[in-house]
């Protein structure tokens, strides 16, 4: 079985949104969609970003990074519930980068390809959450050093394996419940455990996604991808994280 899924959440990210704004339909700027000051009066449209994506050099790169962030720091959360989610074609704009340094951080560190996607998706979430700190001609940069930053952490990090002995029939002392500890005691926890640390990275990240508007949208990717998976005759378990399926509902 091959390392690396052909169909990661940045590839699905991806067919999902070219299947929402496709055909041309302008993004802002439209006959029937109010100017924003930030936009200076000119249209864009998932077409223009596409190209955007395919020319690094592009010369309007910079303006359509500033338009883009020009959005997400009037509306960081989405909250006006109309119009594109500006988050999720920021993370649509990116995912080329984003999936290539996903491969090349699991084939130099040896970690899981699904946690460094899982890392390099946290990391652009937590960016978009900060952009208004970041400069306005910096924008792309600084969500890009976000992901990297989390997915490199991830790379790196090597979980620590403690020996277990055998489980015994012995009986435990006496000794005082272990339930009954004072208000003001600090309680010391040994590491969590693999799953228990999935959990919480996962709480976590679905969490900020549900602020960031994106919620919704990634669990609704993430079951097409569930569905498309029965249809295989074997189906193959990943590890791939759950990150959004976790929360009933985020406070």
């Amino acid at each position: 079985m091959s390392p690396y899924p052909s169909s990661d959440v940045f590839t699905r990210i991806c067919r999902s949104v070219e299947e929402q704004y496709a055909h041309g339909r302008p993004l802002c700027g439209g006959s029937d969609t109010p100017a924003e000051p930030h936009c200076a009066g000119t249209a864009i449209s998932l077409d223009d970003l596409r190209s955007l994506r395919a020319e690094p050099g592009h010369l309007d790169r910079l303006a359509h990074w500033q338009h883009i962030a020009g959005h997400i720091r009037r509306d960081p959360e989405n909250k006006a519930g109309s119009g594109p989610s500006w988050n999720l074609l920021a993370v649509w704009l990116l995912a080329p980068r984003l999936r290539g340094a996903a491969y090349s951080i699991s084939r130099r560190t040896g970690a899981e390809h699904a946690d460094v996607c899982s890392a390099l998706l946290q990391g652009t979430l937590e960016g978009l959450r900060t952009l208004g700190r970041a400069d306005a001609t910096a924008a792309e940069q600084h969500l890009v050093d976000a992901a990297f930053a989390a997915g490199w952490r991830t790379g790196r990090r090597s979980p620590e394996e403690t020996s277990v002995g055998e489980w015994g029939a012995v009986e435990k002392p006496e000794g005082p419940d272990s339930l009954a500890i004072a208000a003001d005691e600090v309680v010391r926890v040994e590491g969590m455990s693999r799953t228990l640390a999935q959990q919480a990275q996962g709480e976590r990240l679905g969490s900020l996604a549900y602020r960031l508007g994106l919620l919704a949208h990634v669990r609704q990717v993430r079951q097409r991808g569930r569905r498309r998976a029965s249809r295989v005759v074997q189906p193959v378990v990943s590890d791939q994280l759950d990150l959004f399926g976790m929360l009933g509902s985020a406070r």
